[in-house]
């Protein structure tokens, strides 16, 4: 398999090493082969921790980032940080993409509240559905929720929950929610598994400062997860 990683930053950026450049040698020990091409440069972190940023280095940084992308049908998957191009709409993205091969977008924050709950009112009308948007076309999402976060980091709550069916080959199959009925878009600190005494079994999901959530699993014949039972 020919990966073409897309991750925002090269090692200096602690985001992407720690969602791309720590899995590279287990990739490759699987027979995975993964080319790299980050968006921004070294030397461009260096320059935002000295508070020194530059317009060409964005440009340049865009430009760069264009020229291996062109050459995407060569490989079997893009694995995509976030997004191509940040604060470009999410149009010239989708163009992009479109009929290429298979996408995976990778989130380690709720960054699509950067721009959904920007303050400014341009940024939101503009910008406000490019992640969702990308969503929509990606072969895979996953993403967790967690907000107990300082106060100028934010919530990260990307997250609506993931229901995996084992298969006879010892894998998984994930199953959409609109099968499953599984929606789990709080901020969840416990699972657990009840069976009551008429042999239903409830899943109950614990969030913190909010109502707990309870599903009755079906069998595997009803996509693993049956309709919700909320209270």
């Amino acid at each position: 398999m020919k990966v073409l990683a897309l991750p925002r930053y090269e090692r200096l950026g602690a985001s992407s090493r720690m969602r791309f450049y720590q899995y590279l040698p287990a990739l490759a020990a699987a027979g995975i082969a993964v080319e790299l091409a980050p968006l921004f440069s070294d030397d461009y972190v260096r320059g935002l921790q000295q508070d020194r940023r530059s317009f060409m280095d964005v440009v340049r940084a865009y430009s760069r980032r264009m020229w291996p992308f062109r050459g995407r049908r060569q490989y079997d998957l893009l694995w995509i940080e976030k997004e191509l191009l940040p604060w470009l709409p999410a149009k010239l993205e989708h163009a992009m993409l479109a009929g290429a091969v298979p996408y995976v977008l990778d989130y380690d924050d709720a960054v699509f509240h950067y721009y959904d709950h920007h303050r400014n009112p341009l940024v939101r009308r503009w910008l406000g559905r490019k992640h969702p948007t990308l969503m929509q076309g990606a072969a895979l999402v996953l993403a967790g929720n967690d907000y107990g976060q300082q106060v100028e980091t934010g919530a990260i709550d990307a997250g609506t929950g993931l229901v995996l069916l084992g298969d006879t080959g010892g894998g998984f199959k994930p199953v959409p929610a609109c099968l499953s009925g599984f929606r789990a878009d709080k901020d969840t600190r416990s699972l657990g598994l009840l069976h009551s005494a008429s042999k239903r079994r409830l899943l109950l999901l614990g969030n913190n400062n909010d109502r707990l959530q309870v599903f009755e699993v079906k069998g595997a014949g009803n996509a693993g997860v049956g309709n919700a039972l909320q209270r």
